[in-house]
């Protein structure tokens, strides 16, 4: 399903899925995923931010695949890490992997100047709000 644009309602952004290559987590509680979202047939590469609160609820609508990626994070932060901490999903599952849900919303991110101040709506890159 391509992504809708929302303008006038809450979020900037909302769709039922989205694709997934790559999982970083820049902290304990905020991460990156890389993969890309489907735009009028197209797909584009895609970063999206999140928080692992967000994170958590997503993979909880998405069956096996949720269960497992949960068991992963908890092992992944059962140690003190120094390194950034990364979910490879073509090393662990051999493909880009679709995660969905009733309603992904999104925000774009913002561009702040005295000489202007704007949404990015390229969606490079997407600010997950919220999952339902």
């Amino acid at each position: 399903m391509s992504l809708i644009r929302l303008y006038g309602f809450d979020y900037d952004v909302e769709c039922r899925e989205i694709f997934v290559q790559r999982i970083v987590f820049t902290g304990r509680n905020r991460l990156e995923m890389y993969g890309f979202c489907q735009k009028d047939g197209e797909f584009i590469e895609t970063i999206y931010i999140l928080t692992r609160a967000t994170l958590e609820r997503l993979l909880l609508r998405n069956g096996r695949l949720g269960d497992t990626l949960l068991k992963t994070i908890e092992n992944l932060f059962l140690y003190p890490n120094r390194a950034q901490l990364e979910i490879d999903m073509i090393e662990l599952f051999g493909m880009t992997q679709v995660f969905s849900a009733d309603a992904i919303k999104m925000e774009f991110p913002w561009i702040n100047t005295p000489e202007e101040c704007r949404a990015v709506d390229d969606y490079r890159k997407l600010y997950i709000e919220e999952v339902v």
